[in-house]
This record gives structure tokens, C-alpha cells and sequence, in this order.
């Protein structure tokens, strides 16, 4: 007993162990399936396929709506396998139905509940996984592999195919229905079903859905194909089936006057159902309504059908059953019973009654119990329309054909005119009857649910609606949130709060209930914007936000312009916060409000509402950027956007192998991704009415597809050999470009596209990279691979005027002006170039220029400006007069592939590496925003060096300038443009005005930075210089380069000379160091070794050869750094290691592992006491030289890699320069001469720490002990190290501890490292993150500097107190 009673805990625990990792879908009570002695033939193929061993073991059954299958689908499960089968039925409007990534799951749950003997594979398979669940973190191809494939590795659950009576068997029902909007998931979709096919024969699947191009293409050739026939291509079978069905129903059925049908009654209903099994259910239910006549109905029925031979049979049965049902009723009992229909026809989920009471008694018209009586009536005298689930309980419409027919008032109309005629009901055609009435519009009623949505979310929306504990912690470490949401937020809400925008895109824009709708909106922008996006946050529907608010603004536009403005600053809100506010809903008031613009409406009208806030000193903009808002669904890069001639949408085309079609006002999907092509897309182009789109993709093929429907017209077309890299089409013209290096012309006619005579075109060395028509559509200009441009005439394919060498590297893209007059090139080589018509050079922009290639140009339609998208990440606008930019660069976090301008719009819109679209306001440029400009590097800080007296700092910067500053206040004092290449090392000459610098091209720079004259100017026959370095008392300069080789200069301000070549490194030389003394010069190189040269054996530029050589490191050598005492030298290696060498004996005294990524700089302390170095892992670290032990925490104060470091010649701080184009002066305490390592200690009393505050007016730092009151910063405190911001509360919230992560929040290190456990204090914007001013730091020196003031900060448990307005 005690056996079983163990295997009854272990069963339960695996089935606790199924749910919680797979996560399934509720299956439904199997739906009536076909009536019995119905659909025998077909039932005995099905049969016959599951005993035969040689067919396909996928069962395709297709077939029209209304045609049964899925009453079909149940039968084969309840009565051919007995219930022993794994299911999936997919439903519309029901969530997670429909979603594929549900799809593997639920099935394998399924197999392993159904058949015994497969749970234990399966739980082996959930536990190989560690704690992973698949309901989250896994794709539809891996989850099929993992779950289904991976059973075939279990001898047992193999021998089950072969003991059963029938086959293991899989039943998909209405895989039509499955969502497409992932397009990846859809696809994988589709692909493990293919791949099916692949497993033994034994394991069956069958599939029923709609006879739909993609589903067919892909299960046409390896499934046994049924088809429920209907229509004109009914058969006898089904015929007969239906027959079977009316006579079998209505022998139960007590007709009065008659026996009931006769077989001719029979025989014609059958003949207008026409093999649709949904056509004859309806119209028994309307022949047995209830409390009705059954014989009337019956006769009335027949003759309506009889009568109307040339209307489709279901709208004739359809306008019976709404006369039926409305004819009689007063105005408020019609009214009630059509807005209840309109709900259930127009939701956009499936609605229970309890949410359409709730939607329909938000108007507040009577009490709830009234509202619901009134709905429950109207939902029972509507039953032959809709149905109410088993199960779920959920409202439905009897079928989507009857949705068509009464949201069409044509048909509507038509059908009861024919009724009315000779029949019970031809008083209402002798009186002004409103025939429209029967039919429900789709504007007038979608403007009513838009009326209810907003009613329920003004009166139920409320600050912290879920009662969130605590700011700290994400939305999914909350313990049950789904119980808690779902407790505090009814479901009736949370539909109003996902579909009042879906439901207000049906509204038509004269639609007169919309005035009734603009106080509801006003009311719900002033007061329960956030509340709103608390839900969707915590529904995970954040993404549908900005497209929401732009709607609104878009429908709003005309008739009330400062509502619109709101929507639409609250939509830029959500666009530009959406990442901190579907991590976790608190910081929507602790983050994003603190960081809105201080001229957002958002700010100014909510803004008051929280004044016990984080609070944004410097860093927050005044307005606006320009983006709009960000687009996420495709899966991959964006590599092409196109917008229509009208400018109304715009199409973008990505490596997912997919489109998608956009409505340019509001950001919304139009319709179903376009999908089946093979290959990747690259270029897209509308045709000239709009109505077609044509795709081309790397592998050459060009593709047509309708618009309307999303079906593809032709494709694939060979058009070229590989890669389309470019279409434009020009009214009835379309032009490819490709890496083929040809440019093809097509005709495009309403028959489709067909090669013009004059082509192909082919003068190009290389590929051809972009193309466009001129706006008369005469010429041609492209751009190519081989830095050539070329203009043609299009009519006789003729080569104009070439330009050989347009660009320094490959031209990517060209475009002309509207007036035709100017043609805009971009290039790799970072460059745009201005031409004239006819190919004359008119100007080239290059300041500021891109840091990486140019991936896109285009004009604006006025032909004033010129914009541009990089890999550098940034997109920016040129005057085209002045060949000046524009404002400031438009930033994302991803590298740019295309863009576009609208048409008519002033919009840009831009495809991005990361999956991304981004639409942007051209309009808007705010150049005067005082809260961005500061000057300061555009690129990455490769070097920086103190002077001797500690007072200033210079560096230089992939950006090609060098800069001094004011160390203490963060100063620029000079700015000087060295080169267009990188500047890669900077140095102070001692007991001078001078700096040096050395750039990549080769270059050595002798500056007085206070003249600003080039004293000396080396050009030195290295390439790509690395390093330089300049002794101590500033006679020598040594350079060190990519070539392997050092070159030492006698650098005086007069003139240099070479005096030796240092010779010996086989790989590049990467980092070099004088000694103290000046002596010695010790480098290291990508060959892994170190290397000591003396500098006395250097004359008449003679080679050199090293000393000695150290060879201890496996990786290349980035760092090296004497000791002030010369004793020691410290190395960092690329594999993230130090060493620590004994240059006396030259041997190891510490080696070991320092960073997770390469040590890039590292430097000692003036003592010599101290080791920092910086890293790829964006670490400062610090160390103990005599014993290389870690001292304290890391210091974590940039968001990029760390490439140099120096520490002052006082010891009194140190400068870190970085990948984010930033430099950080950071304070160290000295204690007995010797600097403290940072955060050493935990903080344990308050009271000693340095609190560290701003002053509002200028910014500056100011430093206080906790009890307040200016301290000594070296002298006063030696029981701490600690710099922190305190909050509200008097605690010390920021401080040494604390850190950015890679998605931008600032945490606080828990532990010895990072983790999810860290606290969320806030969110930083990406643009406030590199340039934030941490409590240590003494001065930053950024673009963009960002102080905060946490003296009124409440957060963590206190988070609710943020908010200040009574309630």
C-alpha cells in the first residue's frame, strides 16, 4: 500500500510539473460533433487512412465556412479514436486559441495526460531543462522539437504506436484561425507541421482549416487531402449527409398543423443549404424557435427561399430570423437588443454577458441588475444568431458568414424587401419602414462601444489599480500577479482598455456620435492616461499604446486640436518610455514622468500630480524628439521601406522574409503580414494606383502582390542573378538593381510585370547598389559597388553621363530631388555628395559627418533638405543650400538600413538592424534645446592624460578632435579637429603649454593648446597608429603601430627627427609605457608578449632590437604600466588577465583573471600602492600591487567599454575615458598617502557617508556629511569611503554600489556581483545613460550630462507617496 500510495505523490507531482512547465491551453468539452448516421463515407476514408501503413501520416480536411469541420474534427475524435487522440481546436476571439506558440505545449500536455505510458518521457524531457518553462522563453520549432521529437528518443513511448488499436493521433482543428501577426511563429508553424511528416508512420496528425494558398502550398503534396464540399461543387454525399440531418431533427420537433415536413420540404431545404451544415443548423433553429410556430416558421421559410431564388440562400434565412426578432419590439427594446448583437459582432475578443452588462451600464442609465436583465433577454431571443460556449461561457455569433451579412446594409436591406412581400410581414412594407435599421452599422456602433470603453475606464480607472507593494522589483517577480490582476481589474475593463482605439479605427470621421465621444476622451487624457497604461503594462499589452493615442489624435485632428496634441504627446510618452514601463508599472510615475519633457503636456498636466519624485536637474529635454513612435513586429533587420504614392501607407520588407503594410497617420498594421517568399527582402516598391506591391529579395526574385487581399499576383520572377538590392517604379515602369551589377526595366500593366525592350542595362564594374527614376521618368541615376554613379536615358537604355569616381568607397544610395534638378548620394565612405542633373559636382557634406557608412538618402518633398540613416546609428537632416546639418542627429540604439520620406507628410520613416521601425516628425527640430547642448565628444575617448599639476586633462576620440579640460568643473577649454581618422593617443609635454597627439592615419601632433598652433606635425611612414607615448621630461616621443613597428622621435617645438625604429613584435603594437627614469620604453602586441627597449640604443634612425621579452600571457597585450618607482610593470591581456612583473628579475609576482572581458588600460596609483584597470566589461577595478588581491566592489560608471585610464599625479582622482564618448572624473579619498579602494565596506551608519547634492541654479556638486554642512573631502572623514544621493527619507539611495544595466536602469548591487535581484531604482533614457553624474564623480565631460536630485525621492515600499494630489 504504502508503494502505491508513494507512486499516487510522484504521479501528482509530475502532473503539478506538466502544468506549471508547459503551461497548456484549457481544452473545451468536446463541441456536438456530426449528427450520427451523417458524413459515413467520409468517417469510413478517415478510418480506412488511420489502419493504412503506406499513406501519408498527415490527414489534410479542407473545406468552405459553414461546411462543418470542425463538428466533423469532433466526431473523429469522440467516435473514431474513442477520446485516445491529442487535440488543439483554435477559436477566434478566445485567448490563446489562436496563438502557435501555444500550439506543441498543449499537445504534448495532452499525450502525456492521454496515454500513460508517455508521461514519464515527457517529464524527463521538462526536467533535462532545468527550471525553464517552455510557456515562456520558447519558439514554436523548438518547443516541437524538444516535446514532440524528442518523445521518438523513449523506446516507450514508441512501442504505444505499435500496441494501440489506433495509431497515436494528433487533431489541429482551424488552423486558418491561428494568428498570423508573428510572422516567425506562424511560419514555424507551418514548418512543423511539414515536418511531420518526417516522424514514423505510426504517429498520425490531422488538420482541418479553410482551403487557404499558404496552407495549401505547404500541405498539398505531403497529406492525404478531404475535402467538405459546398456550393456549386456540393456532392451527393453531402446532400445526402443534410438530408440525413433535417429529417433526424425534426422528427423530434411538434408541428400542430402537420406531420411536419414532407420529403419535397426536405428535399429543398436540403437543396438551399447546398452542402453548408451551418446554413441547415440555423434554419432548424430558427423552424424550433421556442414559444414560436413551428409550422409557420416552416412554410414561411420555404417560400421566402422559393421566392428569392437570386439571393444568397443564407441572407434570405438570416433576414427571417432578424425580422423575427426586431419587427415587434418598441424602440428602446430594438435599441438594447442591436447594441447587444453589435457587441458580440463587434468585439474584438469574445465578451462573457457580465462584460457586455458592464460595457452597456457604464452610460450609468439605471441599475446594474436592470442592465443585466435586459441583456440576458436580448441574448435569449437571439439565440438562433449566437451561441454561448460550452466551457468558457464566452458569446459568439452563430457563424462569421451572418457577421458579413448584418454589417452589410445592401444585402440586409435586399433580403427583407423580398421577405415583406406576400407575407405576414407586408404591413411594414405599406409603412415608412426603415429597412436599414435590421442591419447594424459598423461606424455608428463601433462609435457607441468607443462611448461605453471610455465610460468604464473614466469611472474604474485609479492609481496603482493592482496595489503594487513595492518600485523595486518587475512587474514578473510580483508573487500572483495574474490573481492580482485579475481581482483588481474585471475583465469587462481590461477589453475596454486594450480595444477602445481598435474599435475607434471603425469610426468613419463624420460619424455624428463622435462629438459625444470628445468630453469621455478628455476626461480620460487629463485624468486616467497613466491608469491606462498601468493596465496594459501589466496585461503585457504596452505595445498597443502609441498606435492607440495616434488614432486618437488622428480622429480628433479636426474637430478639437489641443485634444489632439494631448493624444498625441501622451502616444511620443509611451513610445519613448515603453521599455521602463512594461518592465515594471511603478516607474511609469518614478521614471518616465521624471524624464518627460519639461514642455510635454504629459509634464505640465500630470507632472504636478507627483512631486515626491526623482526629480531630472540637467539631461531632460525641453520638447520632444522626433520620434513618433517605434514599430516591433517583424523578426529581423529591416531592410527596405517604401511608402504608396498618396503617402497613406507605407510597406517595409525585412530579413524574416516577410512585409508589412502600415498606415502612415497612425502606425497600425493594415492586414496580414504578406508572406511565401523564400529568401530574405530587400527592396520594395509600390505600383502607381496603390494597388499592388512588388518585393525583391536576395535571391534574385521579384515578387507581385495585391494589396486587398494579400495574395501573391506572380513570384517568383528569375528577375536577377542574386540580391535585388533596389526597385523604384515610376507610373507604368518599375526598375531592379542588383548585385549582379544589371538594372533591369519592367512594364508594368495590369497583367503583370514584363521586361521592357531596352533593357538590361549593364555598364556597371560591380553590384549596383540603389536606382531611382527622375521625377519625369526619362532618366535613371544608380550608384554601385564600384564607386561609380551613372544617369541614363530610360527610353533608349543609353548611358548620359557617368561619373567614375563618385565616392572614395562603394555608393549605397541615391536619390533625386522633386524638381529633378539635384541628385543626393551617400557612401561607405561616410560622405554625401550633391550633383546637378547632368552629374556636376556640387557639394560634399562631410562635417559632422557619419561616423560609419551611409545606408540611405532621400530628399524632402520641398527639395530643401536632404536626410540620411547610418550605421553609426543615427539619422540626420542636411540643409541642401548650405550642406550644413540640420539640428542635432536623430539616435537609436540600433544601426539604420533605410529610410524614407512621406510624400505629403512631413514624416521620415526608418528601418533598423534590431527589428525596429522608427517614424519620426520632420517638422520638429529642436536645435535651441538647452538641455542637450554641451560640448563634448561624438565617439569613443581612446586616450586621456593628466597634466602634471592635476588641474587639466586631455583626450582624444575616435571623433577626430582633442580636447582639454577643467578637471574640477568639467570644462572644455579646447577643442581641436586633429583628423578625420581617429585620434588614438594624447599627452601633456611637461613643463609646457603642449599636448601630443597620434592618429591612425599616421600622424603625430605637436599642439600649443593654448595658441591652438601646430608646432610639429610628424608624418610618419606608420599606418594606423595605435599608440604614443612621451617620456617624463618630454624630450622623446615613441609611436607605436599596426605595422609591428615603434618609431622613437626626438620631439622639440622647433623641429623632430626619427631616432630609431624599435623592431622585434611579429603582430601589431598595441600599448607601450616609458619608464620613470625615461630609459625604457616597454611594449605590448598583439603576439601575446612584452617587449623592453632602451632608448639609449636608439641613433641615426637605426633599427633596435628589445632587450628582453615576456612571454607569460596567452592573449594579445592591450595595456601595459610602469610603476612610479619603476620596479614593477602591470599588464592586461585581451583573454581579461593581469600580470604583475618584477622588472628587477623580471619574473611574475601575481597573474590572474581580472575581468570577464579584455583589460583595455590600466594604470597605478602615484604611490605605486594601487592597481586600476579598465575593461570591456565597462568594470573600473582596483588592486593591491604587492599582492594583486581585488580591493573592494567594481566601480560601474560607464554603459561601454572602458579604454583608458589615469590617475592624477595628486592621487586625488581618476579619469576614465570610453565607448560612450564620455569622460568621468572620479574622486578617491587618500588615507595615510595611500588612495582607499571604492565601496570597500558595506554602509552601515548613515551618518558618515558624503552626501552628495547639486545646486539647481548651476550645477555644480556639492558635498555635505548626511547631517548636512560642507566637509573636507581628504582630510575630514577616515572611518569612510562612501559618496551616495540620499532620498526622501534621509537614506542613502545612490551611491558607489550602484549601476547602469543593459537596459538602462540604475540598480543597487545586492551582492558580490549583478543580479535580477538587484533593486530597480529607475530608468534612464538611453540618451541620459552614458553622460550620468554618479555621487563620486567630481566632473563628466559629455554631450549630454545628466544630474538628479533624490532629496524628494520615494521609491521601493514608499513608491505610492511619489504622488502628492489628493485623491
Amino acid at each position: 500500500m504504502s508503494t502505491q500510495i508513494a507512486k499516487d505523490v510522484g504521479d501528482m507531482k509530475n502532473d503539478q510539473l506538466l502544468k506549471e512547465r508547459l503551461d497548456p491551453l484549457h481544452q473545451d468539452n468536446m463541441k456536438d460533433g456530426c449528427m450520427h448516421g451523417t458524413r459515413v463515407r467520409l468517417l469510413k476514408e478517415v478510418d480506412e487512412w488511420l489502419r493504412d501503413g503506406e499513406g501519408s501520416n498527415i490527414l489534410w480536411i479542407s473545406g468552405s465556412p459553414g461546411a462543418g469541420k470542425t463538428a466533423f474534427s469532433s466526431t473523429i475524435v469522440s467516435s473514431l479514436l474513442k477520446g485516445t487522440s491529442a487535440r488543439f481546436f483554435s477559436k477566434k476571439k478566445v485567448a490563446g486559441h489562436g496563438e502557435p506558440r501555444m500550439l506543441w505545449r498543449t499537445i504534448a500536455y495532452e499525450l502525456a495526460m492521454t496515454f500513460t505510458i508517455m508521461k514519464k518521457p515527457i517529464v524527463e524531457i521538462l526536467k533535462s531543462k532545468g527550471s525553464r518553462t517552455y510557456a515562456s522563453d520558447s519558439g514554436v520549432k523548438d518547443q516541437f522539437n524538444g516535446l514532440i521529437k524528442g518523445l521518438f528518443q523513449d523506446p516507450d513511448a514508441m512501442r504505444l504506436s505499435s500496441l494501440s488499436t489506433y495509431p497515436v493521433v494528433v487533431v489541429i482543428d482551424a488552423l486558418d484561425e491561428f494568428s498570423k501577426g508573428n510572422h516567425r511563429d506562424w511560419n514555424e508553424l507551418l514548418s512543423t507541421l511539414c515536418e511531420w511528416s518526417s516522424l514514423p508512420r505510426a504517429w498520425r496528425l490531422i488538420i482541418t482549416s479553410r482551403d487557404e494558398p499558404e496552407i495549401e502550398e505547404k500541405l498539398r503534396h505531403i497529406s492525404h487531402h478531404m475535402v467538405l464540399t459546398s456550393g456549386g461543387s456540393v456532392t451527393e454525399d453531402s446532400n445526402t449527409d443534410i438530408r440525413f440531418f433535417f429529417n433526424r431533427r425534426f422528427e423530434d420537433v411538434k408541428f400542430l398543423d402537420s406531420s411536419g415536413p414532407s420529403s419535397e420540404d426536405i428535399e429543398n431545404l436540403t437543396l438551399h443549404a447546398a452542402g453548408l451544415f451551418h446554413w441547415a443548423v440555423t434554419a432548424v433553429d430558427f423552424v424550433c424557435w421556442p414559444g414560436g410556430d413551428a409550422d409557420l416558421r416552416l412554410k414561411t421559410l420555404l417560400e421566402n427561399m422559393k421566392k428569392n431564388p437570386n439571393v444568397q440562400n443564407t441572407d434570405i434565412l438570416y433576414g427571417q430570423i432578424l425580422l423575427q426578432v426586431f419587427s415587434q419590439l418598441l424602440p428602446d427594446e430594438r435599441k438594447t437588443k442591436r447594441r447587444v448583437l453589435a457587441a458580440i459582432i463587434l468585439g474584438k475578443d469574445a465578451l462573457h454577458i457580465q462584460d457586455v452588462v458592464d460595457l452597456l451600464g457604464s452610460a450609468g442609465r439605471g441599475p446594474i441588475d436592470e442592465m443585466r436583465s435586459k441583456v440576458e433577454k436580448a441574448i435569449a431571443s437571439l439565440r438562433p444568431l449566437i451561441t454561448i460556449r460550452e466551457g468558457d461561457q464566452l458569446l459568439d455569433v452563430c457563424h462569421i458568414l451572418f457577421s458579413d451579412f448584418v454589417l452589410d446594409e445592401t444585402r440586409v436591406c435586399k433580403a427583407i424587401k423580398n421577405i415583406v412581400k406576400d407575407s405576414d410581414f407586408k404591413d411594414l412594407e405599406d409603412t415608412d419602414h426603415d429597412f436599414k435599421s435590421y442591419a447594424l452599422s459598423r461606424s455608428k456602433h463601433s462609435a457607441l462601444f468607443v462611448q461605453a470603453c471610455l465610460r468604464l475606464m473614466n469611472g474604474t480607472l485609479a492609481f496603482n489599480i493592482c496595489n503594487i507593494e513595492t518600485s523595486h522589483v518587475a512587474n514578473e517577480a510580483i508573487p500572483k500577479l495574474d490573481l492580482r490582476v485579475a481581482q483588481n481589474i474585471r475583465r469587462s475593463l481590461r477589453y475596454a482598455c486594450r480595444h477602445w482605439a481598435d474599435h475607434l479605427a471603425d469610426v468613419i470621421e463624420h460619424e455624428p456620435v463622435v462629438l459625444e465621444i470628445r468630453p469621455l476622451l478628455k476626461e480620460f487624457l487629463y485624468k486616467h492616461i497613466l491608469h491606462w497604461v498601468e493596465v496594459l503594462a501589466l496585461k503585457g499589452s504596452i505595445r498597443y499604446a502609441a498606435p492607440s493615442l495616434m488614432l486618437a489624435a488622428i480622429h480628433t485632428e479636426t474637430v478639437d486640436k489641443d485634444l489632439s496634441n494631448i493624444a498625441r504627446d501622451a502616444g511620443r510618452f509611451v513610445t519613448a518610455f515603453e521599455p521602463a514601463i512594461a518592465l515594471s508599472v511603478p516607474h511609469i510615475y518614478i521614471s518616465a514622468l521624471a524624464f518627460a519633457p519639461v514642455n510635454s503636456q504629459i509634464s505640465k498636466i500630470i507632472g504636478p500630480k507627483y512631486g515626491n519624485a526623482l526629480s531630472v536637474l540637467s539631461g531632460r529635454r525641453a520638447d520632444w524628439d522626433q520620434r513618433l513612435m517605434t514599430l516591433q513586429e517583424h523578426q529581423g533587420q529591416v531592410s527596405c521601406v517604401s511608402f504608396s504614392a498618396d503617402g497613406g501607407y507605407f510597406a517595409s520588407g525585412s530579413v524574416d522574409k516577410t512585409v508589412r503594410v502600415w498606415d502612415s497617420h497612425s502606425g497600425g498594421l493594415v492586414g496580414d503580414p504578406i508572406s511565401g517568399h523564400i529568401d530574405e527582402v530587400l527592396a520594395l516598391a509600390f505600383t502607381s494606383d496603390g494597388s499592388r506591391l512588388i518585393s525583391g529579395c536576395r535571391d534574385g526574385s521579384l515578387w507581385v502582390w495585391d494589396l486587398k487581399t494579400r495574395k501573391r499576383l506572380e513570384g517568383p520572377i528569375n528577375a536577377h542573378a542574386f540580391k535585388i538590392s533596389s526597385l523604384i517604379s515610376f507610373k507604368e515602369k518599375l526598375a531592379s538593381a542588383a548585385c549582379d551589377g544589371i538594372i533591369q526595366i519592367w512594364d508594368v500593366t495590369k497583367d503583370g510585370i514584363r521586361q521592357s525592350g531596352n533593357g538590361p542595362l549593364k555598364k556597371h564594374d560591380g553590384a549596383v547598389y540603389s536606382v531611382t527614376f527622375s521625377p519625369a521618368g526619362h532618366h535613371l541615376v544608380s550608384g554601385s559597388l564600384d564607386r561609380s554613379m551613372m544617369i541614363w536615358d530610360v527610353r533608349s537604355g543609353d548611358v548620359l553621363h557617368t561619373i567614375s569616381r563618385a565616392h572614395e568607397q562603394p555608393v549605397s544610395s541615391v536619390a533625386y530631388s522633386l524638381n529633378g534638378d539635384q541628385i543626393v548620394s551617400g557612401s561607405d565612405d561616410c560622405t554625401i555628395r550633391l550633383w546637378d542633373s547632368e552629374g556636376n559636382p556640387l557639394k560634399t557634406i562631410s562635417s559632422p559627418q557619419h561616423l560609419y557608412p551611409i545606408t540611405s538618402v532621400a530628399f524632402s518633398p520641398d527639395g530643401e533638405s536632404v536626410v540620411s540613416g547610418s550605421l553609426d546609428k543615427t539619422i540626420r537632416f542636411w540643409d541642401v543650400r548650405s550642406g550644413e546639418a540640420i539640428g542635432e542627429p536623430l539616435v537609436h540604439s540600433s544601426p539604420v538600413h533605410c529610410v524614407a520620406f512621406s510624400p505629403h507628410r512631413i514624416i521620415v520613416v526608418s528601418g533598423h538592424e534590431n527589428s525596429s521601425i522608427c517614424i519620426w516628425d520632420a517638422r520638429t527640430n529642436n536645435t535651441n534645446d538647452v538641455h542637450r547642448l554641451q560640448q563634448g565628444h561624438d565617439s569613443d575617448v581612446l586616450s586621456v592624460a593628466f597634466d602634471t599639476n592635476s588641474n587639466q586633462l586631455v583626450s582624444g576620440s575616435k571623433d577626430g578632435y582633442v580636447r582639454v579640460w577643467d578637471v574640477h568643473v568639467g570644462n572644455c577649454l579646447v577643442a581641436w579637429r586633429a583628423s578625420t581618422s581617429n585620434v588614438s593617443s594624447v599627452k601633456f609635454v611637461p613643463k609646457s603649454d603642449c599636448v601630443v597627439a597620434g592618429t591612425d592615419d599616421g600622424t603625430i601632433f605637436m599642439l600649443n593648446f593654448k595658441t591652438r598652433e601646430i608646432l610639429n606635425a610628424i608624418c610618419s611612414q606608420q599606418k594606423d597608429i595605435r599608440t604614443v607615448v612621451i617620456c617624463p621630461e618630454g624630450k622623446y616621443v615613441a609611436s607605436g603601430s599596426r605595422d609591428h613597428s615603434i618609431m622613437l622621435w626626438e620631439f622639440q617645438s622647433i623641429n623632430c627627427r626619427q631616432v630609431g625604429v624599435f623592431v622585434g613584435h611579429v603582430d601589431k603594437v598595441l600599448t607601450m609605457a616609458f619608464s620613470p627614469c625615461g630609459k625604457i620604453i616597454a611594449s605590448g602586441s598583439d603576439d601575446t608578449t612584452v617587449m623592453f627597449w632602451r632608448v639609449d640604443a636608439a641613433h641615426d634612425g637605426k633599427e633596435v632590437e628589445c632587450f628582453e621579452t615576456l612571454r607569460h600571457h596567452k592573449e594579445a597585450v592591450l595595456s601595459v604600466s610602469f610603476s612610479p618607482n619603476g620596479r614593477q610593470l602591470a599588464s592586461g591581456c585581451f583573454d581579461g588577465t593581469i600580470g604583475i612583473w618584477d622588472m628587477e628579475s623580471k619574473s611574475l609576482t601575481f597573474y590572474g583573471k581580472a575581468h570577464d572581458l579584455s583589460v583595455n588600460c590600466i594604470a597605478y596609483s602615484p604611490g605605486g600602492e594601487v592597481i586600476v584597470t579598465g575593461s570591456e566589461d565597462k568594470k573600473m577595478k582596483f588592486w593591491n600591487a604587492g599582492t594583486g588581491d581585488s580591493i573592494g566592489q567594481p566601480l560601474e560608471g560607464h554603459v561601454a567599454p572602458i579604454w583608458a585610464i589615469k590617475i592624477a599625479p595628486d592621487g586625488k582622482s581618476i579619469a576614465s575615458g570610453s565607448a560612450d564618448a564620455t569622460i568621468k572624473i572620479w574622486d578617491v579619498i587618500q588615507k595615510e598617502g595611500v588612495p582607499v579602494a571604492l565601496n570597500e565596506e558595506e554602509i552601515e551608519d548613515a551618518a558618515s557617508v558624503f552626501r552628495v547634492s547639486f545646486n539647481k541654479e548651476t550645477g555644480c556638486r556639492h558635498l555635505g556629511s548626511s547631517e548636512g554642512g560642507d566637509v573636507d573631502l581628504q582630510g575630514a572623514l577616515q572611518s569612510t569611503n562612501h559618496f551616495a544621493f540620499f532620498d526622501a527619507e534621509g537614506d542613502p539611495v545612490l551611491g558607489d554600489g550602484s549601476y547602469i544595466d543593459e537596459d538602462g536602469w540604475v540598480r543597487n548591487r545586492t551582492g558580490k556581483g549583478e543580479g535580477e535581484d538587484d533593486p530597480l531604482l529607475f530608468w534612464l533614457p538611453p540618451a541620459n545613460r552614458a553622460g550620468f553624474w554618479w555621487p563620486r564623480n567630481r566632473a563628466v565631460m559629455a554631450r549630454l550630462i545628466t544630474r538628479v536630485d533624490t532629496s524628494q525621492f520615494m521609491h521601493g515600499n514608499k513608491w505610492i507617496n511619489c504622488r502628492t494630489e489628493t485623491v
